[in-house]
Order: structure tokens, then sequence, then C-alpha cells
């Protein structure tokens, strides 16, 4: 039986470039997907990120040595022959003299071939493996400026051919990629959890199929540019399960390749073998943002995602369940199939009859009901023995006797559908139609109602009063009333369309303007869509705009706090309105904590400023400033970081003089490192040593 193993590697808080938000949850998620849903042994998932919190209990620090030797150990003494190897990695790529690196923790952007970790190394010992079922999923390209991130990927693309490895790149070699607050992902993992989740995705082939539609819908829909990815598969790889066969009935699947021992040669429209005659390379199709819906938390937590009709895995010859050979689940023989068959069949044409006969019920009826007799002249149905009385005589009133509701109703129908013609026989003038019934009281009260609400522009209000009005008793004046609602309805759901349709363009005139998004422009969008009032039609439309974009303004927050813009940060995050109370709610937190960032980095400015070289004192002065940053505050790590540093300089410097022969001056030096810091025990211990010596 194929054992599976993964390595996980997801990088937020780097040394020398800007921060990520999601690449460290990127790697998390894929790890708790693993583990938690698809039965990877915990032992055989490894996790490197950069947190030491209890959540994260055994994750492993991304640095440049740890990702290589843990990969080098898991390729060449750990995995067994056969087995299949998932390799994910969510972070910075550079690309240096024509090579592609991954970067780690440590890596910087001015010594890229010395502290980044080169993608061909990584081929290597991926080579080095037991096995040749191993899936790289790299979502590297979101270098901090564009040059240097410009063409990450090409090289991959390459060596993924020489070594027959089988490849998912998160975008082209010239494009980006992007995560965003609304999914709390990056665009590619969130893509790639919904692929194997709930689309059937369990051969590269197919979640190199579904990737290739979903991920460029979902940059449309979140305001990303366009993410469009690549996958390098090689023609022996494309139909191996990528996760294990007793797992994949538990994981939502709707449609993917059928999975038999007799794999299909032929192979998809939409991809190209390479000149090597043994790749398979996904080129990514035109999508339309419209064939998709946004991913949302609660389908994705309770599994309520419809089967995907789109393009990919559900084409024509594999829109069925997957066909795979399970060990622990029976096989239905043909009786029970047939037998649900009859069974089914039976019911369906019953409840067919049954709904033919009440539709055209009251057809029946009323070719029933006119060759009944009344059985005497005291029947509960008095205006149906209008039409039998003498034409000399009028016709008769009706009795005043108590009846039930439901005789109420009978009578009622049974009128309708015997009203006599007007002529002077029936008691009327000749030529001479009938009055309209007058309205009662509270059907008045309704159409009153609905005028009141046409004149406060509440169309779609005035019109369901309207149709609480029996059509037997709705007058001329009803119809006018009705007809004005209608005109008024239709001329404000033009008038909203025409809002909603100018906020769109303009954001996408400025989409195609500007390289990046621009707060201003979806904050001047929320404030036109919503002159659409509650109760006009598009409203929840609107609604919903607003709430996407909202979303958007304080990603764009986001993502300038990443970049250090703090002011910028916090100017766009007071551009959500508080329509949405979540998003408004989660922008006033990021504004609280981006001004405390600003204050407690002043902090650190101040403390530093007190720094004078070889005095001793000013760094005792600069670390009760520092102290001023308090736990779980921002910055409140690198003060720490600081406050270590500083506290150690201190006690060198009591050391430098000890060695001088300066006991005294020695002693009055180290006496300055303060409790509670690294070097204030080592501190202690000199000043004890240095004073029994005097």
């Amino acid at each position: 039986m194929t054992s599976y193993w993964a390595i996980a590697v997801g990088i937020n808080q780097y040394k020398s470039f800007q921060p990520l938000v999601y690449a460290q949850r990127d790697a998390r998620a894929m790890r708790d997907f693993w583990v938690g849903e698809a039965g990877f042994a915990p032992d055989q998932c490894l996790l490197l990120i950069d947190s030491n919190t209890a959540v994260d209990r055994g994750a492993i620090y991304p640095s440049r040595d740890n990702i290589r030797s843990y990969v080098a150990e898991l390729c060449q003494e750990q995995l067994p022959a056969g087995s299949f190897l998932w390799c994910f990695f969510s972070g910075y790529g550079m690309r240096f003299e024509g090579r592609d690196y991954l970067m780690p923790i440590d890596g910087d952007p001015e010594q890229v071939s010395t502290t980044g970790v080169a993608v061909e190394e990584l081929f290597k010992l991926l080579k080095t493996a037991p096995t040749d079922k191993i899936l790289l999923t790299l979502d590297m390209n979101r270098s901090q400026n564009a040059l240097a991130g410009e063409g990450v990927g090409e090289q991959t693309v390459v060596l993924a051919d020489t070594y027959g490895i089988a490849t998912l790149l998160s975008c082209q070699p010239e494009q980006a990629s992007y995560e965003t607050l609304a999914l709390r992902q990056g665009l590619f993992t969130a893509a790639l959890l919904e692929g194997l989740r709930y689309r059937g995705c369990i051969t590269p082939d197919s979640l190199a199929h579904y990737l290739s539609d979903r991920l460029p819908a979902l940059s449309d829909y979140h305001w990303r540019p366009k993410q469009q990815p690549l996958a390098i598969i090689p023609v022996e790889q494309r139909h191996q399960l990528i996760l294990p066969q007793r797992a994949i009935a538990k994981v939502g699947v709707y449609g993917s390749d059928r999975v038999s021992d007799d794999l299909p040669t032929d192979l998809p429209a939409s991809s190209s073998v390479s000149s090597s005659q043994n790749l398979i390379v996904y080129p990514t199709l035109p999508s339309n943002a419209d064939e998709f819906e946004p991913v949302l938390a609660s389908e994705a937590l309770n599994g309520n995602i419809e089967p995907f009709n789109g393009k990919g895995t559900n084409r024509p010859d594999s829109s069925a369940s997957v066909n795979v050979a399970y060990e622990d689940v029976d096989s239905v023989s043909d009786d029970l199939f047939w037998q649900r068959v009859r069974l089914w069949g039976g019911a369906a044409m019953l409840l067919l009859i049954l709904g033919v006969l009440l539709s055209n019920w009251s057809a029946l009826r009323n070719s029933f009901l006119p060759d009944l007799e009344p059985t005497s002249e005291n029947s509960a149905e008095p205006e149906a023995i209008a039409p039998t009385a003498s034409p000399a005589s009028p016709s008769p009133a009706a009795p005043e006797t108590s009846s039930s509701p439901a005789d109420d109703v009978s009578s009622q129908g049974a009128s309708s559908f015997m009203a006599p013609p007007a002529s002077s026989d029936a008691g009327l003038p000749p030529n001479a139609s009938s009055p309209p019934a007058e309205i009662p009281a509270e059907l008045s009260a309704s159409v009153e109602a609905a005028r009141a609400a046409l004149q406060n522009q509440r169309q779609e209000e005035a019109i369901a009063l309207l149709d609480q009005v029996p059509p037997e008793q709705r007058t001329e004046d009803y119809n006018q009333l009705r007809t004005q609602a209608e005109q008024a309805l239709e001329q404000v759901r033009q008038r909203n369309q025409t809002i909603l349709n100018n906020a769109r363009a303009v954001l996408s005139r400025s989409r195609a303007l500007n390289a990046t998004n621009q707060a201003s422009d979806f904050s001047q969008a929320i404030v036109q869509v919503r002159q659409i009032r509650p109760g006009q039609p598009l409203y929840d439309q609107a609604q919903r705009s607003i709430t996407t974009w909202s979303q958007v303004i304080l990603d764009l927050a986001e993502g300038r706090a990443g970049q250090g813009n703090l002011n910028s940060a916090i100017a766009a995050a007071q551009l959500v309105p508080s329509t949405n109370p979540e998003v408004y709610s989660a922008a006033q937190q990021a504004i609280a904590q981006w001004q405390q960032q600003q204050t407690n980095q002043e902090t650190l400015q101040q403390a530093r400023s007190l720094i004078r070289r070889n005095q001793a004192s000013s760094y005792h002065r600069a670390i009760a400033v520092a102290r001023q940053i308090s736990a779980g505050q921002p910055l409140h790590n690198e003060a720490q970081q600081q406050i270590g540093e500083w506290s150690q300089t201190i006690l060198d410097l009591a050391r430098s003089r000890a060695n001088q022969g300066q006991l005294n001056r020695a002693i009055q030096t180290a006496v300055l490192v303060p409790a509670n810091t690294p070097a204030h025990a080592a501190a202690q211990e000199a000043v004890a040593n240095w004073r029994s010596q005097l």
C-alpha cells in the first residue's frame, strides 16, 4: 500500500523582505488538510513555519539550512520505496543570473545565491527519493519589487521537465502571486484546497485542470491582477493518486478523472506535449469570472459547495464521481439497482399524475358544476340558484345564513363559475355591465397603504400590498395604481442598474490604468452604490458589492502596512464604511494596531537615539525607554531583542574594564545591567567575582 508523506514551508516574517500576511497560514492549512482530512500520518508531515506557538508545536524554523537538511533527510532516509511525496512552499522567490531561488526566512535579496535555496538543488534532492510519485507546488512569485521577481519560474519549468517531477506553479513567470484578506489565504492555496476538498481533484491532471479555471476567476472576483497557474506534469504521472484511496471518499469527490487500471492516454484539449514528448504543460485558458462564485468560509466549513459545472475536471467523459475500487466499500448488485429504479419510477409517475390533476382542477370543476342541480331551495349556495329563477321574476336576494369558512369558499367559487350573463333577464338594464364588487375595508386599507408606499418610493412594498387584493375585487383605480407602481419600479430598477454598472466601469478603467488597485477608487464606488436604498430593486446586489469592495480596501491597507507604510495603511482603512459591521470592525482594530505600532516605532527610535558608544549608562537609559513597549503590542519582540543586545553590551563593557584592571569601574558598569534581561545573571556572577578580588 502506498504511504503518503508531505513537507510544507510557509514564511511570513522575513528578516530582509517585507513581511507576508498569509504564507504561514497557507502552509499550516495544507498540513491540517493532509493530517486532519486526507488521513496522512502526523509524523509523516513536516511543517516549516516561523511560529513557536502551542498550536504549531513541533514546527521547524524555516531557515536555509533547515529547509535543505530536512528535505534531504526526508528523501534519502525516511521515504519508503513507492511512496507519494507532497512538497509545498509559500513565500518569496527570486531569479538571479538566470536561476530560480526559494528565499528562506534568513534569505538576503542582496546575496541571493548564498542565502537562497536554489530550485535546481531542490529538484536534485527530490530526485534522490526512492519514488517517482512526487508533486511539487510552489507559490513563490511574491518578490517585493517587480525587477527582482521578473521571470521567476522560467528555470523551474525546464527543471521539472529535466528531472521528470510533477510541478504546480502559482502563476506564470511574468505574473505575481497574491493574497487576500477576504479568504485569509493566498489565492493559489485557496483554489488548491477547494479542488482537493470539494472538486474531486485526486490526480495531478484533474488538479491542474481545475486550477487553470478557478484561479483566474478568484483573482478577478477579489480584484487582483490576473493570476494564471502553470502545471508541468510528466505523462506517466497524470493519473497517479495524490491522496490515499480511503481518504478520497471523505473529501467530497464530485467529479474528476476516472481512475482505473486501464488509464486513458488521450491528452486534454487545453494541454500541450513538450518537445521531449514526456511532459504535459498546462497553459491557462481565458476564464470568465462570472462563471464562478467566490470561496465562502461558511461553505468551506460546512461542505455545502455544489458540484462544479465549469470547465476543467467536469468534462463530459468525467462528470460522474470518481470510479475507484475501495477495499472497504461494497458494490451494489444489479437487482438492488433495478428495485430502486422501479420504486422511484413509480413514485415519480404518481407525483406527475397528481400534479396534472391539481394544475387542471379549476377546468375540471368548471366542466362538472354547471350540470349540478340544487337539491332544495334552502341550499347553502343561494347565489348558484339565481340562474334557474323564472325570467319574469327578479333575482332573489341571498338569505342571511351562517356558514363556516369552508362554506364561504365553496360559495364564492360556485358563483364565479355560474354567474349569469349581463341581460335584462338577470335583473340588469340591457347592455349594462355588472357593477364592480365593493372592496372590503381591510382591502381598501391595503390599497391606501400601497399608495403611501409608492409615494415614499418603496415600489416593491407597494406591489406586494396590491397583490393582496383578490382579482375579482380589483377596480379601475386599482389597475391604474398597479400600473403606476410597476412603471416606477422598472424606472428605479434601470436607474439602480446604471449606478452599479457605472461604479464597476470606473473600477475597471482604474484597474487598467494603474498597476495596483487604489483604495480611493473603491471608496468612490461604494459612495455611488449607496444611493440604492433599502427596499429598492438591486439593493441586495449593491450591498454585496459594498462588502466585497470594503474587503478589498482593507486588504490594500494590510498590504501597505506590510510594506511599512503605516500612514498610508491607516488612511486606506479609514475609507472602509460602517455598512458591513464585520469588515468595519476589522478595519478599526487594524487602525488601532497600526497607530500603536507608530507609537512604538517612535519609542524605539527614541531609545536608540540615547545610545552613546562605550557609555554604559546610555544603554541603561535606552533599555528603560524600550521597556515601555508592553507584551502583546506591535514591535514588542523587536524591543526585547534590542534590550537583550544592549544588556549584553553593558556586560561586555564591564568585562573589558575588568580586563584592564579597573575592577571598581567594572563593577559599577555591570550593576547597570537591568534585572530580567538576558545578561543579568551573568552580570551578577561577574560582580561577585570581581568584588572577591578587591
